[in-house]
């Protein structure tokens, strides 16, 4: 069987500039012959789901056990696809290190307990295929990356929540993290999203109209890459708020009177969704999410609401957290 094997050592030999350059590290190197090559392949395309590529794993062990063996010989022939059990390896143990898997016989059964699911979007790292003087080699390090569209599926470790796999190519990818910029008229919310969160409502109810003081009320899905103004994305309106505006007065003793801000969108229970205010929302005001949850097929409704508006703790970055959430309601 031919092999693919994930050695940079012959890089310096083949390419110009950065690998005639004696001090060009490995990166470098591997860009400046990502760029010659192309794009790149897909570690594994077209596979219906994790138990196909933990059978494909399984099979070339038995023919390979070092994990250098094509995972599909003729799936690379025809479209590129030529990774190995030990790319597959690399890339998840240098990427996802809370995976835990450190050797080869143990990746079979992890790519089986991944779950697939969609994913509403974000900025993912993605690794790949190049092949450099008849080796096809694993790139991490050029830099390949892609927005996720909404409902793209993905493969995720749902103990530790992360995406590992993108279905479409079966490569391994890593979320990009943004840099979060804090401003300090601005609060930043952590929403209560329980197991089976679909979508989730908000309302923003005081006795007057909450002052915007520069900083927009928006929202910010697991996944997104920047925040989106507050708007009623969910075509469905079966969340009645009225005796939840009629609990929290109750509770907090407040006149509840205006509705300043009253907005839905999609997500997914992964993952932490943050909603955006103006610090005046610790002046009297309460925030209450209706949070759509789906249990056996059917949606179901938890209603969460901040205990004492006027007594809320914010974290050093503005962010109020779970703790002063209370469950309203079932």
């Amino acid at each position: 069987m031919r092999k693919a094997l994930t050695v940079l050592t012959a890089l310096p030999l083949i390419f110009g500039s950065a690998a005639g350059n004696a001090s060009a590290t490995p990166a470098q190197v591997l860009a400046e012959a990502a760029s010659i090559m192309g794009p790149g392949h897909p570690l594994m395309k077209d596979l219906s789901g994790p138990e196909e590529l933990a059978d494909l794993t399984d099979k070339s062990l038995v023919a390979d056990p070092t994990g250098n063996g094509l995972l599909d010989a003729k799936r690379c022939a025809r479209n590129g696809s030529c990774a190995t059990p030990n790319m597959y390896l690399k890339a998840i143990k240098e990427w996802h290190p809370n995976s835990g898997i450190q050797t080869v016989d143990q990746l079979s059964r992890y790519i089986r307990s991944l779950k697939r699911e969609r994913v509403i979007g974000g900025k993912y790292l993605s690794a790949r295929t190049i092949q450099i003087g008849g080796v096809w080699t694993l790139d991490l390090m050029s830099g390949f990356s892609r927005p996720l569209m909404r409902g793209e599926y993905a493969w995720v470790d749902m103990q530790t929540g992360e995406v590992i796999m993108l279905e479409n190519c079966g490569n391994v990818a890593k979320l990009i993290l943004e840099e979060i910029v804090i401003q300090s008229n601005c609060r930043y919310i952590e929403v209560p999203k329980p197991k089976g969160t679909v979508a989730v409502r908000v309302l923003v109810v005081g006795n007057r109209p909450l002052n915007d003081d520069g900083c927009p009320t928006s929202v910010k899905p697991f996944g997104a890459l920047e925040y989106r103004h507050t708007v009623d994305e969910c075509a469905r309106d079966n969340c009645d708020f009225a005796d939840s505006k009629a609990y929290a007065a109750q509770r907090t003793g407040l006149r509840l009177s205006t509705e300043s801000v009253k907005g839905s969108w999609v997500t997914v229970e992964e993952g932490i969704d943050i909603f955006k205010t103006s610090s005046d929302i610790e002046k009297g005001f309460v925030v209450i999410f209706c949070v759509d949850v789906l249990v056996n097929g059917k949606v179901q409704h938890r209603v969460y609401m901040s205990k004492n508006v006027t007594g809320n703790v914010y974290d050093q970055r503005g962010r109020l957290t779970l703790p002063s959430w209370t469950r309203y309601s079932n």
